[in-house]
């Protein structure tokens, strides 16, 4: 459906320049549409030109919602009426990617944020009045690392290491644009990792640094409930040392975040905890695979994405078990679930490349 390959033919590197590139899908609340981003490569200016694409789950028909833009991420609204979205211009005009809403029942995007640095990652408040985003905060030595003085402790870190690896700060917004972002927890969250609201929308589960590590030492994140509105901090209790990127279950009373196997860091699991964080259970233990994504169904079962020898396929966790969804794919990509439990989701056969499915 978007792939540019003329199929039942023998691939040659021309065709390689005809790839596009299928982007993470959103699928809306109510199932009924998806929104993908479609990347084109311009030889010519040496970059990759982004649409945001509406696709009608029932019908397949296509409508461009956005053209020729750098694409980072891009959100439904909890009622479907809004999609949030960060981008930058791909001529590179406008150097730093901000957040913007574009209203879906017509009318230009918004632009909320004006961030030197840019916007990093974003999520709805449940009551889709706000949205809590991360920017990187400019480093209090600038001026010095403009002029050359940019030395640093390497500490645990390989010799090779540049630069300190940077964190960000955390805010709101409102999403009507109306006044300014406002810090969530001051600026010392150091986050490294995504975040979610709580279902009362007054506190944020963050993927942060606990003070004292290095920015450098990712194995050493954690997930915390920080409060909107004093920003105090409550742990969230750990399976292994590494916790992150929470997200909530369609009905509120749950949490899944992604954490280290605690015999194989290098191997992801997922953990399900109470809407309070509390009471982990680790869901993903009878898979024993390494998982590249997951999204919560209705029941609050798991859809997740993890490697299966040379394939990559869909399992449904449920109460400590796994059941593999079967599909004729080589490779599928991270799920994005609608209420009624229909997925979206990027996949690709032997002799296909990817597409949205």
């Amino acid at each position: 459906m978007l792939a540019a390959i003329v199929l039942g033919s023998t691939l040659t590197l021309a065709d390689l320049r005809n790839l596009v590139n299928v982007g993470q899908p959103r699928i809306s609340p109510d199932g009924t549409r998806i929104a993908v981003s479609i990347g084109r490569r311009n030889f010519d200016k040496d970059l990759v030109e982004n649409d945001l694409v509406l696709v009608n789950v029932r019908s397949h028909a296509q409508r461009k919602l956005l053209r020729n833009l750098r694409l980072l991420d891009y959100e439904w609204s909890p009622n479907g009426a809004s999609l949030a979205y960060i981008a930058a211009s791909a001529s590179g005009e406008q150097k730093s990617p901000q957040l913007f809403v574009l209203p879906m029942n017509g009318g230009e995007p918004l632009q909320l944020t004006e961030e030197k640095n840019g916007v990093e990652d974003f999520v709805w408040r449940p009551d889709g009045k706000e949205l809590a985003y991360t920017a990187q905060p400019e480093a209090p030595n600038q001026k010095a690392l403009d002029h050359g003085e940019d030395t640093f402790n390497v500490t645990e870190e390989a010799w090779t290491e540049q630069s300190t690896t940077p964190t960000d700060d955390l805010y709101e917004i409102s999403a009507a644009g109306i006044g300014k972002p406002r810090h969530v927890g001051n600026n010392s969250l150091k986050v490294v990792g995504g975040f979610t609201y709580a279902a009362d929308g007054r506190s944020l589960f963050v993927t942060r640094l606990p003070p004292g590590s290095s920015p450098n030492q990712y194995l050493d994140a954690e997930i915390v409930n920080v409060r909107t509105r004093d920003g105090s901090v409550t742990p969230v209790p750990k399976l292994s040392s590494t916790q992150a990127d929470p997200i909530r279950s369609l009905d509120g009373t749950r949490l899944a975040y992604a954490f280290a196997n605690p015999a194989g860091t290098m191997q992801t699991e997922v953990a399900i905890a109470d809407a309070r964080g509390a009471h982990p259970q680790w869901a993903s233990k009878s898979l024993d695979r390494d998982v590249a994504g997951f999204d919560f169904a209705p029941h609050n079962a798991l859809i997740v994405a993890a490697n299966d020898r040379a394939r990559r396929r869909f399992f449904v966790l449920s109460n400590g078990t796994h059941s593999a969804i079967p599909l004729a794919l080589l490779q599928v990509g991270p799920p994005s679930v609608a209420r009624d439990g229909t997925i979206a989701f990027v996949g690709a056969r032997e002799n296909r490349p990817n597409d949205l499915y």
